[in-house]
């Protein structure tokens, strides 16, 4: 291969065929192939100095049908460094960031040909020395751009492929910054509406040695505790204590399944009960649903906070709470919900606040009508950038964070990354981020920054359907009676209160049928329940006189035990009738109590009988009867002998009548 000059900052690159490529800075703007994916697995140094190499390894992968051929992977670096976050992201939207390639003979990668299917990796090394920049402190893009020819036979000078990460330069001396890295754990599908945990096989893998939420949880045990935190997701914690003891699951689970079950909830509940552990609402409620909606809000959010607190109590999870909208969610209107709900913290991508900087800490204060809601911003600084996550670039991204704050002029900079919760960092434990200006500061011991008055920034964010909350809430109503009659009502009503919140959840924005038929089910389930709890009488009751007694039949088809009362009434205003006592029914069975009842002077009425909660609320469907009393035969035949009386009298008199003329006669 014929040798190039090193590619002049100033001058610019001019177009030098290269195995018939061109060795030009190609325009970055230009989308990438969608078949081809560059990703970015290792960068050294984790903060450049003068002597340093800079050693950049990685994957291109082929997703399409067809191949690719002549491949070539060049670094790309910014000339001039970045040290503000403003500048950031102006750079990024401009979509010019990268810089030009590095065109020198040994420091680009022939890769030769990619069939479909398959990965190549990378392995690009530049000293510092080398490397086309001003050589001032700061933050540096730095990536990879993947030159190939089509499966058409066209080649471009722009990039097939790209990724990018960011590189600090500090050389000179810089303030030291308190750097927080906040671990994120959810349950990845859920519960199913008759409490059984979704997708068994999948959460396994994903928990076992070669999964992704094993690995993510092996890496942040390994991080510094000084500088960590953690939020997770209580409906986890459940879900891989159910696995490990052989609860709500239908699959068959092996010796082995409940084995890695029972160690991955050990671990993350030793995690979970750290002063550093802050606690998500029950799988991650869909807040901005149930902030839209004010007839709902309060008896869903009810079921969240008892849902999220049973599991606390629990496995004794830490008891600092954090609420966690979707990205791009938070608005004032949001803001004024959560502060109704208390005084938690909220998580606040740094992307919605355009006046906020690190110079204004990262646990900010926002007024609303009830008071100040705090905020804890996660500064997303490498959120746009091309490229898949690796652990390699989301340590630049926190590093790169510590050191843009380190120039912010501010006396609250600070640094707070909250890692993605689908992000898998692989096989590596090897989570020390050690740097000059970078303070390890842990999430219990961040200090409070300023008010944060400007606005905010958001997409247009669909929360779940009101019809699915409509049903939930249905189902809500009727699983606060069943609790309140069942006899052990504390256990029913947090169960109960688990399985409203696993349809309230985030998750089910991105597949809104199934949310929907989930709720559906669940309040299906729930009215199932409160229907098989029934009063009967017979359709006649006919008492011996005024006063009676008469049959009352309770039958409990639910799964629990119950205790309830019935609640009388008559179509006669006269009539007052006594609500009988409760009784406790077992599941599946029947019980026939007496009623006593005094009509007085009334010949007939129609009752009416309602079950009832021990504290009183009706519920169920109303029994109609009619009573009669036994006394108006009685009133008949007093009123006959009466007559017959009259009748006798009158005979015995008009025969006296007639002896007395004939004696006179």
């Amino acid at each position: 291969m014929p040798i190039r000059p090193r590619a002049s900052v100033a001058a610019g690159l001019v177009a030098l065929v290269v195995a018939g490529l061109t060795g030009a800075p190609a325009p970055a703007a230009t989308a990438p192939s969608t078949d081809l994916t560059a990703s970015i697995t290792s960068l050294s140094p984790t903060s450049m100095t003068a002597k340093s190499t800079v050693t950049l390894q990685g994957v291109v992968a082929n997703t399409g049908d067809e191949t690719w051929t002549d491949l070539q992977a060049y670094m790309v670096i910014r000339p001039t460094p970045l040290t503000s976050r403003a500048e950031l992201t102006e750079a990024v939207a401009a979509d010019g960031f990268a810089g030009p390639r590095i065109i020198d003979v040994g420091r680009f990668e022939e890769l030769g040909d990619l069939a479909a299917d398959q990965s190549v990796p990378f392995r690009l090394e530049v000293p510092a020395d080398e490397l086309p920049i001003s050589r001032a402190d700061g933050v540096y893009p730095v990536g990879v751009q993947i030159l190939a020819t089509t499966p058409d036979g066209e080649r471009s000078t722009t990039a097939a492929a790209r990724a990018t990460t960011l590189l600090p330069r500090m050389v000179e001396d810089h303030p030291s910054v308190p750097t927080t890295v906040v671990w994120t754990f959810l349950l990845p599908a859920g519960r199913l509406a008759d409490d059984r945990v979704a997708e068994v096989p999948e959460l396994l893998a994903s928990i076992g040695p070669e999964g992704r939420l094993r690995h993510l949880l092996d890496l942040a045990l390994g991080s510094d505790a000084s500088g960590r935190g953690a939020i997770v997701d209580p409906a986890l914690v459940e879900a891989v204590d159910d696995l490990a003891e052989g609860r709500a699951s239908d699959d068959e689970l092996t010796e082995e399944d409940r084995a890695v079950a029972a160690s991955f909830r050990d671990d993350l509940v030793r995690l979970a009960r750290e002063p550093s552990s802050w606690t998500l609402d029950y799988d991650r409620t869909d807040v901005l649903a149930l902030a839209s909606d004010s007839d709902v809000r309060r008896r869903l959010f009810g079921a969240v906070e008892r849902a999220t607190d049973s599991v606390i109590g629990r496995y004794g999870l830490s008891r600092e709470r954090v609420s966690w909208p979707s990205r791009d969610s938070v608005d004032n209107r949001l803001a004024q919900s959560l502060r109704e709900r208390g005084d938690d913290p909220v998580v606040v991508s740094s992307t919605q606040l355009p006046d906020w900087t690190p110079g204004a800490g990262v646990l900010l204060r926002r007024g609303t009508s009830q008071g100040d809601l705090p905020m804890l911003v996660n500064d997303e600084v490498a959120r746009d950038l091309p490229g898949a996550r690796s652990w390699a670039t989301v340590r630049q991204q926190i590093v790169s964070s510590a050191a843009l704050a380190s120039f912010d002029p501010e006396s609250s900079r600070a640094a707070l990354v909250v890692v993605d919760p689908g992000f898998d960092p692989g096989t590596t434990t090897d989570a020390r981020i050690s740097q000059p200006y970078l303070e390890p500061r842990s999430l219990d011991r961040v200090s409070a920054g300023g008010r944060y008055s400007g606005g905010f920034v958001t997409d247009d964010v669909r929360p779940i359907d009101r019809a699915q909350l409509d049903e939930a809430d249905d189902a809500a109503r009727g699983a606060d009676l069943l609790s309140a009659a069942a006899v052990d009502g504390d256990a029913l009503g947090d169960a109960q209160a688990r399985a409203l919140a696993s349809v309230l959840g985030i998750r089910w924005r991105s597949d809104r049928d199934a949310g929907l038929k989930q709720a559906r089910a669940l309040n299906r389930r729930v009215s199932d329940q409160v229907d098989a709890l029934t009063v009967m009488a017979p359709p006649t009751v006919t008492l011996s006189s005024s006063k009676g007694g008469f049959p009352l039949t309770i039958s409990n088809g639910t799964d629990e035990d119950l205790s309830v009362g019935v609640r009388l009434g008559s179509s006669n205003p006269a009539l007052s009738l006594p609500d009988q006592e409760p009784v406790e029914i077992a599941a599946g069975e029947r019980q026939t109590i007496t009623v006593e009842l005094d009509l007085k002077d009334q010949n007939a009425t129609t009752v009416t009988a309602r079950l009832t909660t021990p504290d009183g609320r009706a519920f169920g469907t109303t029994e109609a009867f009619i009573v009669k009393s036994s006394q108006v035969g009685v009133y008949l035949w007093v009123t006959m002998g009466a007559a017959g009386l009259l009748v006798a009298f009158a005979l015995v008199r008009r025969v006296r009548q007639r002896r007395q003329g004939a004696t006179g006669e």
